[in-house]
């Protein structure tokens, strides 16, 4: 994020928000802090936080996701306005930021209410999704590392109930959005340019961007869908007019009785009706009776049979002796797969605890393998630990791999980004070795 107002004048921006909501203080050393660090520019605006702020009280949110934390602005002011019972899940990746709000957190007495997710967001979606905690969320805010963005919103617009709102950040890229893109620029102008386009053609969600900071485009999802309403609604009809008789709903009367009576009323089961009677209210009473008779012998004499049905026996699969090398080869999967399964686990806890180079040698045969999902989680954290250990050459040779062999997942225009990222800072480090040696 960035706190710049390019349409606003600073003192103007100060007395919009002196005659808004009271900033917490503990809210207000925290901004004063990040002002003096050197990425403090990533931090989030303060009206940015109270707007919100605002639709979090306006929709009475309960529950907040949160994609990238940075130093706990944003999750401190939300968790500060979401009731007691209220709960936040933030995403991060980067542990010396989250230590910062972790403090922050403690300090203002919310860290109760706030469940920290230190690894790649796309995965901790993935995992609350597979959970079942799918429109569970009343608000989200997408604020990291701008590529993912359109995988982040389709995750998101899953776990946000009806009704709920998706807030994404730095829409605008400081109005390079608008341009064409340089050939040069950064893969993110152009991810973003496409993705704002596509909005307004979403049928899922009603938008809004709003030139606050660097552009903040807030996103309702829609209820059902008004064509498949109008098609139930369609239905009801039909089965209310299917129900009156052909002769426009009016009844059929009886002539020797003089009684109503309907033919193709769905209102009658068919255990109601006599077995084979069609027509019998016409014929002399004689013949009518002794048709009855018949009929009851017959309805007897099909009740009394004996329903039989065919059942086939089912086939067994038969058991593979433990010495055949069928069974030993099954084994040697299952065994494979328990063995990734854990190394990635224990991998996960050294990331999530900064011992990065532990968990990079855990990981360091992680080739994609049988290309299933542990086999990508794998390699996919051991990429995240060689970046946090500013390996630029490792970062490229394993983005490369993973790029090629997971091209089509949700998380290989990440890699992409960081391949180019490692690249332009082997490139600087490069020029400023020749400057210093000139």
């Amino acid at each position: 994020m960035t706190t710049h107002l390019s349409n606003v004048a600073p003192d103007l921006q100060n007395y919009l928000n002196a005659i808004g909501e009271p900033e917490h203080p503990v809210l207000t050393r925290l901004r004063e802090k990040a002002g003096h660090h050197r990425m403090g520019k990533m931090a989030i605006a303060r009206e940015q936080a109270a707007v919100l702020v605002w639709l979090a009280k306006l929709i009475r949110a309960e529950k907040y996701l949160e994609i990238g934390v940075f130093t706990g602005y944003s999750s401190t002011a939300l968790a500060l306005a979401l009731p007691e019972h209220g709960r936040i899940t933030a995403c991060d990746i980067n542990v010396t930021f989250t230590d910062t709000a972790r403090q922050v957190w403690n300090e203002a007495g919310v860290a109760h209410k706030i469940s920290l997710h230190l690894q790649p967001a796309l995965l901790t979606l993935d995992d609350l999704i597979a959970q079942g905690e799918a429109g569970s969320y009343d608000l989200a805010l997408i604020d990291a590392d701008k590529p993912p963005t359109p995988q982040y919103f389709e995750r998101c617009l899953k776990l946000v109930r009806q009704g709920g709102i998706i807030a994404i950040d730095n829409i605008l890229l400081n109005g390079r959005v608008m341009r064409e893109a340089a050939f040069d620029a950064p893969p993110s102008v152009k991810i973003l340019k496409d993705f704002n386009q596509n909005l307004p053609n979403d049928t899922r969600i009603v938008p809004i961007t709003l030139p606050v900071g660097d552009g903040l485009t807030l996103l309702l999802k829609n209820n059902e869908d008004q064509i498949t309403a109008f098609y139930h609604l369609a239905v009801c009809v039909c089965l209310l007019c299917f129900r009156f008789t052909r002769s426009g709903g009016q009844p059929n009367r009886n002539a020797d009785t003089g009684k109503c009576f309907r033919r193709h009323s769905l209102s009658r089961s068919h255990s109601a009706r006599p077995f084979g009677l069609s027509g019998r209210q016409n014929r002399p009473a004689v013949e009518r009776s002794g048709n009855v008779k018949r009929e009851s012998q017959s309805i007897g004499a099909y009740e009394n049979t004996p329903f039989r049905q065919d059942i086939r026996p089912k086939t067994r699969r038969p058991q593979i002796e433990r010495a055949l090398p069928q069974y030993r080869r099954r084994q040697r999967i299952r065994t494979y797969r328990r063995n990734r399964t854990n190394l990635y686990n224990q991998a996960l806890k050294h990331y999530q605890n900064g011992r990065f180079s532990a968990a990079a040698a855990l990981l360091k045969g992680a080739d994609g393998g049988d290309g299933g999902s542990i086999a990508q989680r794998s390699m996919y954290l051991l990429l995240q630990s060689r970046a946090r250990m500013g390996n630029c050459e490792s970062v490229i040779e394993i983005g490369g791999r993973y790029a090629n062999r997971f091209k089509d997942s949700p998380t290989a225009p990440e890699v992409i980004f960081k391949i180019g990222e490692c690249q332009y800072r082997l490139q600087q480090k490069t020029l400023q070795g020749r400057l210093g040696a000139a």
